[in-house]
């Protein structure tokens, strides 16, 4: 404090001070009409609440002057992953972000087919978000993400990530459960032959059980059966890959 004498009066945060007592109003009365001259910036305020669970709120405070408050965090990365993958199989992927202000990053998974995470988070800069999830639908489907500060200033959607999900791993595993990539033995014959001919169950995905390869009138019929018995008894070709 600027204290050099008594009486001294401060203005405005000290911006006018007026050292010693004067009979005159119209000193004090030119500091109060100087600081009412006076250009103040703006001070900005934001608080973010975010909801822990069990009782517990998390609550962010901003306060910033002369620069913006808050600026919306950056479009997440094109997420990472496998791209070809098999039904009912949990796959991990991955993707990162950057909020300019440093604050904590939140991030939302849409998997394309119908189902999200909800928000994850709060991750520090460019540090890896990983999820994971399973596709119970054969088909294309495209993965993207949003990323949130605890403000729940949005980004822009992240550039999608295309991937296919497919149920056939190993073409003549017959019986296989999906996505095992089992091996190919008598068991498949086995299945195969109570599918075709004791109305046994449809194998579990249509492409491994065309042990052939070839796409007629029905999928799985009698070539399947010969194709698969010449494979494991006579030195026949081995199953062609799935598409």
């Amino acid at each position: 404090m600027n204290l050099t004498y008594l009486p001294t009066s401060y203005y405005d945060a000290g911006q006018e001070v007026i050292v010693g007592g004067y009979n005159y109003a119209s000193i004090y009365q030119n500091a109060i009409d100087n600081c009412q001259q006076r250009a103040v910036t703006p001070l900005g305020l934001m608080v973010g609440l975010s909801w822990l669970g069990s009782g517990n709120v998390k609550i962010d405070v901003a306060l910033a002057r002369d620069v913006p408050v808050n600026v919306i965090p950056s479009a997440p990365s094109t997420p990472t992953g496998n791209d070809k993958l098999i039904i009912d199989s949990v796959y991990n992927f991955s993707v990162t972000g950057n909020d300019p202000d440093s604050d904590g990053v939140y991030y939302f998974w849409d998997w394309g087919d119908g189902t999200t995470t909800g928000w994850l988070g709060p991750y520090a800069n460019d540090s890896v978000c990983v999820a994971s999830h399973s596709w119970d639908t054969v088909g294309d489907y495209n993965i993207r993400v949003l990323s949130r500060d605890p403000f729940w200033y949005e980004s822009d959607w992240s550039a999608p990530f295309a991937v296919n999900v497919a149920c056939c791993l190993n073409r003549g595993n017959v019986d296989g459960i999906l996505g095992s990539g089992g091996a190919i033995d008598v068991s498949d014959l086995t299945y195969l032959v109570a599918y075709l001919f004791q109305q046994g169950p449809l194998p579990p995905c249509d492409e491994e059980g065309n042990v052939d390869g070839i796409v007629g009138s029905t999928p799985i019929d009698v070539s399947d059966l010969t194709y698969l018995v010449a494979y494991l008894f006579q030195s026949g070709p081995t199953p062609p890959p799935c598409n």
